[in-house]
């Protein structure tokens, strides 16, 4: 599984720069600048989020190093492209949904995250379990998951968690390990991002030094977009917007989807440059805004589906 790679963190995000605009050059969507001084003031005011940070007192700070890495690997697609179900996880009563249904069903189900050895020997009905899967709760891709993050454990197994942050205290030192696994392959980053963001903060919230100097880039998925052209940042033809009204699944690398991602991470560029701000706040700014919206029924447009593992 180890893959050689050659290009840093720094190199690689250049690369996704420059790959972005070459793709919306002939593209099919257009910008409408005119519409994102509406989209920056609303943006104002919804300050940026951490993404998720495993910090229960249920697991010791080995532990959530572990499944911090563990997550990243596996942190795509909550909800099934082809029949739209959520995945879910009742916790003590309470039902919870997307992410955090299932970040919380891994650090609920007592497992010592810590030991790779256990985790990449862990059976499928063990997984299910935890996982609270049945009939009528399904994971997308569980199976899959299921094999990727034992994978990945098995890749694990050298690492020092007690002297993780002495060994890896950098961006571009966690990149390396990451993706050389062969796990995190995506033109746009998104998991490996998500990834290197939580272990910066997982890092701050334990006051652990570790160097986050490189400017991450926008984390390109399905929800930033579904922002963008709901407020008219971006304009879609009606093919891509019938799709998209009907829920009918994208196939992952479809070239609507590739350009919709890329437009994502050329407007927060932008946004990041006006607000003088970095481009992974406006992302989160923007996700912010995005719940929002949900909660209020204002994403007249629905978020498109895709069948990928990308995100």
């Amino acid at each position: 599984m180890l893959k050689n790679h050659e290009g840093t963190l720094k190199q690689d995000l250049q690369k996704l720069r420059r790959m972005s605009h070459r793709i919306v050059k002939n593209g099919s969507i257009t910008p409408c600048y005119d519409k994102l001084a509406v989209l920056i003031e609303d943006l104002v005011n919804s300050p940026s989020e951490d993404h998720i940070i495993i910090s229960s007192d249920k697991l010791n700070f080995q532990s959530k190093i572990a499944l911090t890495l563990l997550f990243g690997c596996v942190n795509y697609c909550y909800v099934n492209p082809i029949d739209q179900k959520e995945y879910k996880y009742n916790y003590d009563g309470i039902v919870l949904y997307r992410s955090s249904a299932f970040v919380n069903a891994l650090i609920n189900s007592g497992l010592d995250w810590s030991n790779f050895n256990l985790i990449s020997n862990l059976t499928y009905e063990e997984w299910s379990r935890l996982l609270q899967l049945s009939d009528d709760n399904t994971l997308y891709n569980a199976d899959v998951r299921f094999d990727t993050i034992k994978t990945f454990a098995k890749y694990l197994s050298h690492v020092d968690l007690n002297n993780f942050y002495d060994i890896y205290d950098s961006f571009e030192d966690v990149y390396q390990l990451l993706v050389s696994s062969g796990l995190f392959n995506d033109l746009f980053l998104k998991r490996i991002q998500i990834s290197l963001s939580m272990i910066d903060q997982l890092a701050k919230r334990y006051h652990v030094e570790f160097s986050s100097e490189i400017k991450l880039s926008a984390m390109a998925d399905y929800r930033l977009p579904q922002v963008l052209y709901n407020y008219g940042v971006l304009h879609i033809n009606e093919e891509l917007k019938d799709k998209l009204v009907s829920h009918s699944p994208i196939i992952s690398g479809d070239s609507s989807e590739v350009e919709l991602r890329a437009w994502t991470v050329i407007i927060c560029e932008i946004i990041a440059k006006k607000l003088n701000i970095s481009e992974s706040q406006v992302d989160g700014m923007i996700w912010n805004l995005s719940q929002k919206l949900i909660i209020k029924n204002e994403q007249l447009i629905p978020a498109m589906l895709v069948m990928t593992d990308s995100y």
